[in-house]
């Protein structure tokens, strides 16, 4: 690869790493909005399987970007995983 298709290729990685970040935060706010919107009283399976699907796309794309596997990813999850205020005092 010549050096103008280096430069040109690290300036697109570049944008598009950029590109990334801008939506990670939007994802975040749109996980926060969606939380918000889900108090006890509007809890549904419908928002369960919504929230769910978010939770595999992203576990997906880890998965794709850090070459770590499924199980792995999960065991992290659960490992850090906060515990209910009730279980962690025992």
């Amino acid at each position: 690869m010549n050096e103008r298709a280096k430069e040109l290729a690290m300036e697109t990685y570049c944008r598009r790493a950029a590109d990334n970040a801008a939506l990670i935060r939007l994802l975040s706010d749109g996980l926060l909005a969606h939380a918000e919107a889900t108090s006890t009283d509007r809890v549904n399976w419908d928002r369960t399987g919504d929230i769910g699907h978010v939770r595999n796309e992203l576990i997906e794309t880890l998965m794709f970007i850090s070459g770590r596997d499924r199980l792995d990813i999960e065991q992290h999850l659960d490992q850090t995983r906060e515990l209910p205020d009730d279980q962690a005092t025992h």
